[in-house]
C-alpha cells in the first residue's frame, strides 16, 4: 500500500512540477509540488522516581502540492506584486516508544493545509536576472493519526 501512495504522489508531483505558470494581464497562476522531509526526532515524556517514559519517530519523505493566484501592482510601485498562496503537505511516521514495563510502535501520519498571504518586490537592474525580497503572513492547521 505505502509503493501505491508513493507512486501516485509522486506522479502528481512531476506533472504539477512540470505545470507551468499562467499570466494573464497583470494576473498570474502557479501551481507547485515537491517533495516533503519531515527529521526525525526523539525525547523524554516523563522521567521521575517510579516510571520512565521516551519516544522516537520516523519520518518517511512525503510530498506538497499547492498553488498561487497573485497579481502584479505596478501602477503603484514597479515590481511590487502580491498573491495568494494555499498548500497541502504530508508525511507517513512510524516509531517506537517505551515506557516502564512496556514498548510499542508507532504508526501514523502529519499533514498540513496552510494558507498564505505574500507580498514581493523585484529589483530592475537592467538584465534578465532579477533579485527580490519578500514576505508574508499565513495560517496552518497540521494534522496527526496516530496509532501506539
Amino acid at each position: 500500500m505505502k509503493l501505491k501512495t508513493l507512486l501516485a504522489a509522486t506522479t502528481a508531483c512531476a506533472l504539477v512540477a512540470a505545470a507551468p505558470s499562467a499570466n494573464a494581464g497583470d494576473l498570474y497562476v502557479s501551481v507547485f509540488g515537491g517533495l516533503n522531509m519531515l527529521a526525525d526526532d526523539s525525547g523524554p515524556v516523563w522521567n521521575n522516581d517510579i516510571e520512565t517514559s521516551s519516544w522516537s519517530s520516523d519520518a518517511d519523505t512525503g510530498f506538497v502540492l499547492g498553488g498561487t493566484v497573485g497579481t502584479t501592482l505596478d501602477r503603484w510601485a514597479e515590481g511590487l506584486r502580491v498573491e495568494m498562496e494555499v498548500s497541502y503537505r504530508r508525511n507517513d511516521l512510524g516509531g517506537n516508544w517505551v515506557s516502564t514495563g512496556s514498548d510499542g510502535a508507532i504508526d501514523g501520519n502529519l499533514s498540513t493545509f496552510a494558507i498564505l498571504a505574500n507580498a514581493w518586490y523585484e529589483f530592475d537592474i537592467g538584465s534578465k536576472m532579477r533579485p527580490y525580497v519578500g514576505g508574508g503572513v499565513g495560517w496552518g492547521r497540521m494534522h496527526g493519526d496516530m496509532v501506539a
